[in-house]
């Protein structure tokens, strides 16, 4: 029970830095001045040499120029640019979108620890396999296998909000996921793991009425 106790504490000080963090967050936007210019990770633009005219060989020119002025190197260098990160002036709309990602991230993470806290609270009170709990680990199971789906919808919104610059030749508008399958199937077997919990409870319930 001890063991169970520090896990329990742990997770009120991981919620705790949740909802800082999420706050902060939060706060941090909402007093950014407009038209403040800020960093964008995703989505971003993947060059594509698609010519001689292409926008990869104008960039590796310009570079090539800009070295030339300063080194006066005679010998062109071929540039890998194969990413190109974004970054876009602050306004109202993308405070709004950017908190509201803040605070659904900051929800979702919330919740699932908020059920793991309750599951183990169950648990020090000799009550594991309730219908409760067996809905807490469906529930987290469920969250976290369609957290990719999610995180997919986000970026879909944001790169429909860069739609009009995706129209160069030799720029995709792309977005790269941190969240793969590898979470989905872990979700799956957290959901699987109620039906584990309902075998437990039909278990306990069969040695009561058989004592």
């Amino acid at each position: 029970m001890r063991k169970l106790g520090l896990i329990y504490s742990f997770l009120n000080f991981v919620s705790g830095l949740v909802i800082i963090g999420t706050i902060i967050a939060v706060f941090f936007i909402t007093t950014l001045p407009n038209g403040t210019f800020i960093d964008i990770g995703n989505p971003y633009f993947r060059v594509v040499h698609v010519g001689e005219e292409s926008i990869h060989t104008q960039l590796n020119d310009a570079i090539n120029d800009v070295l030339w002025r300063h080194t006066h190197n005679t010998e062109p260098l071929v540039f890998d640019l194969k990413r190109v990160d974004i970054s876009t002036e602050i306004s109202t709309s993308w405070k709004i979108l950017i908190i509201t990602y803040a605070l659904l991230t900051g929800g979702f993470f919330l919740i699932i620890l908020l059920g793991i806290q309750r599951i183990l609270n169950d648990i020090r009170n000799g009550k594991p396999f309730g219908d409760n709990n067996i809905k807490r680990i469906w529930m987290i199971g469920i969250l976290i296998a369609f957290a990719p789906l999610a995180e997919w919808l986000m970026h879909m919104i944001t790169i429909y909000w860069f739609q009009p610059l995706d129209r160069v030749d030799g720029l995709n508008l792309e977005f790269s996921s941190r969240l793969g399958w590898e979470i989905f199937i872990i979700g799956l077997l957290i959901y699987t793991l109620g039906y584990a919990f309902e075998q437990g409870k039909k278990m306990e319930e069969e040695q009561a009425l058989t004592i």
